[in-house]
């Protein structure tokens, strides 16, 4: 994929936000989350554009939050899934962080991995999506600020914490988690 189409998508991303942002101001309400507000769409068409570079047909490349089965859960809703002959070949889940990280950022750890562990169970233990074991994809904007770039945050438990996380920032414990769901 060309860096211009990360980058389009991300400036697409902060444009909607800013102008998302206006119209709070202007009316006085709340706004809504990033994938209500389009936010997130640029980095979804990016990947989708991928898969029907493949020669993928669009019909096999499905977004506005189709849902599939889970092991614990019933069903859950993705951002983008791949069906090719029947058989689920991608699901992705498109997140992003803004503000309010020290608040939020241990739920998108747990949001990933629950959603990565349903799914991959559910195609253990009931193969419901054929024989091939889907493709996972985690796509995650982080908003870089003070708060995401501070070195050195402590980490208190009960026990000792994993040393790969010692001393790091938001913005570095978000790619070791990345980097460890990789492995």
């Amino acid at each position: 994929m060309k860096h211009e189409v990360i980058q389009q998508a991300a400036q697409d991303f902060w444009d909607k936000r800013a102008e998302q942002r206006g119209k709070q101001a202007d009316d006085g309400k709340a706004g809504g989350e990033a994938r209500a507000n389009g936010h997130i769409a640029g980095f979804e068409n990016a990947v989708r554009d991928i898969f029907i570079a493949c020669d993928l047909s669009e019909s096999d490349v499905r977004t506005g939050r189709p849902y599939l089965p889970g092991y614990y859960r019933v069903r859950k809703s993705w951002d983008l899934v791949v069906i090719y002959k029947e058989v689920l070949i991608a699901a992705f889940e498109f997140k992003s962080q803004v503000g309010s990280v020290g608040k939020n950022f241990n739920n998108r750890f747990e949001e990933a991995l629950g959603s990565a562990t349903d799914l991959s169970v559910a195609q253990d233990m009931n193969k419901p999506f054929g024989a091939v074991r889907p493709w996972l994809g985690y796509v995650f904007v982080l908003e870089e600020t003070e708060e995401t770039e501070k070195q050195n945050r402590e980490a208190h438990a009960l026990f000792k914490t994993d040393p790969a996380f010692e001393g790091m920032s938001y913005t570095q414990r978000y790619q070791e988690m990345i980097s460890q769901f990789r492995r």
